[in-house]
């Protein structure tokens, strides 16, 4: 069994580049598209959009298909009642503005940054399995170790040597074809991550900036949900998802 890589897509938009956050509403489409797969806003029918009040209400949601580490403890470590909003095994909780803060400035940093680190872990894989499918010769077997390796992928490489060596001169070619795939979208993944890190930083590294988010947020369009008490979805159309 080869290296598994539990990069779960949750967090990746396709047109990610077609947001100028340095416009604040767009950057709050951007963040409510983003943070969809965990995080829901919703409209608070209790107040006028003019309130000084907050008029939106804050869901996590608590998805056993959500695989991150991360997000599953910041789950356990806070006991709410559930809502009755589901969606077949997706159910959300409804969270304080602090709990809010925490995920935004805490707990969505580190998940990010997991990501990066899988996805370098992955990348220096793929490097390896470079190095073996150059190496391959005409006598048997084909293919061998490089002579530097690192310690960490050792056990893998020598696992996908020994695949390789059994494969059929067809089954080769497509290793081939796919790591020359994943060498070039690797890379590309580890850059939108870290321009999501550097967007979150910078416009939630205060925590004014995020009672502001908040507070603007009925200026975005919304899109009415079923169970009139939940109130309305802050829904985006230009959202577009892919998994990774």
């Amino acid at each position: 069994m080869f290296l598994s890589f539990e990069t779960k897509d949750l967090m990746y938009i396709d047109n990610i580049d077609e947001y100028d956050v340095s416009y604040e509403k767009q950057y709050m489409e951007l963040m409510v598209n983003l943070l969809k797969p965990y995080i829901v806003f919703r409209e608070n029918p209790q107040y006028p959009h003019d309130s000084r009040l907050y008029t939106v209400n804050i869901y996590r949601k608590v998805n056993q298909s959500i695989n991150s580490p991360i997000f599953k403890k910041w789950i356990h470590k806070i006991k709410l009642t559930p809502s009755d909003i589901s969606q077949g095994n997706q159910v959300e909780e409804i969270i304080s503005v602090s709990n809010y803060i925490d995920f935004i400035q805490c707990i969505f940093p580190k998940m990010i940054n997991e990501e990066i680190k899988l996805y370098k872990k992955k990348l220096e894989f793929e490097e390896c399995k470079q190095d073996i499918l150059d190496g391959q010769r005409k006598t048997v077997p084909q293919f061998k170790l490089p002579m530097f390796l690192g310690s960490d992928i050792e056990e893998e490489c020598s696992q996908y040597v020994e695949e390789l060596n059994r494969s059929s001169k067809d089954m080769i070619q497509q290793f081939k074809e796919q790591n020359k795939n994943d060498l070039e979208q690797i890379p590309e993944k580890i850059i939108y991550l870290k321009k999501i890190s550097e967007i979150n930083r910078q416009k939630n590294g205060s925590i004014d900036s995020i009672v502001n988010f908040l507070k603007n947020l009925h200026y975005l369009e919304i899109s009415k949900t079923t169970g009139g008490r939940i109130g309305n979805e802050y829904s985006l159309p230009r959202l577009v998802t892919k998994s990774i």
